[in-house]
């Protein structure tokens, strides 16, 4: 006979109480759905005969591990939040049980695919440093789920972003350069995801009359039609 409790020994009805475990057996598997994650209980067997109960043997304990951690809750960025950095933060609450977190970042809505995953991040937020990854002006979409030595809790909802329209960077001629060739090259720094750039040369800061006007351009390089010698110009 066998009989276990998730109370004192002295207390209360038994969880199982379990009479005819044929003399031969030494085990017993509990039913699945009795025990409790993270529970102490206590139990102990004892003999049974023909006429009469042997007694109970010393009592022993034992602890259930843990359950698989909660879902997590998403922050930031958040949902269809626009204008977010190539570098953005991503936040979430602390979950239930968890132990480290998995976030992924796609631009399928499925995550049939991912740009970033990360795993074992021990921390509620993930940065990322690289401002190469993600493109500028895009759709991603992103969920984090979290884990434990037990197993694996549910994905968060998904949340979706938009990041920035980046300004390009301009390379040279730097500010306030002189002596440029005439037909001067014009480079800039070069945006993940962007498609082609405009470009305007003027004689003044203003713009408001432009040398060069151009659109659709693929490069980070061009060449200026003739300029004339001894002169400034400004682009951008």
């Amino acid at each position: 006979m066998i009989e276990l409790r998730d109370d004192e020994p002295t207390l209360g009805s038994p969880l199982v109480d379990e009479l005819g475990i044929a003399a031969s057996e030494q085990s017993y598997t509990i039913t699945e759905g009795v025990l409790e994650h993270a529970t102490k209980y206590f139990w102990k067997v004892r003999a049974v005969y023909d006429t009469t109960n042997g007694g109970w043997s010393e009592t022993f304990t034992f602890t259930t591990k843990q359950g698989a951690p909660d879902k997590v809750i998403t922050l930031l960025p958040q949902l269809n939040e626009e204008n977010v950095s190539l570098t953005p933060t991503f936040e979430w609450n602390t979950a239930l049980r968890a132990e480290t977190y998995t976030i992924e970042i796609s631009e399928d809505e499925l995550f049939g695919s991912w740009v970033i995953q990360q795993t074992a991040i021990s921390d509620t937020q993930f940065v990322v440093e690289n401002s190469d990854l993600l493109e500028s002006a895009k759709k991603y979409y992103w969920r984090v789920k979290a884990e434990n030595e037990t197993g694996v809790g549910n994905w968060s909802d998904t949340l979706n972003l938009k990041t920035e329209i980046v300004v390009p960077t301009l390379g040279t001629p730097v500010e306030d350069a002189v002596n440029i060739e005439t037909n001067a090259e014009l480079r800039w720094g070069s945006i993940n995801g962007a498609l082609s750039f405009d470009i305007q040369l003027s004689e003044t800061s203003s713009f408001s009359t432009t040398i060069v006007d151009s659109s659709a351009h693929g490069d980070t390089l061009f060449v200026t039609p003739e300029l004339e010698n001894s002169t400034s110009y400004y682009w951008r």
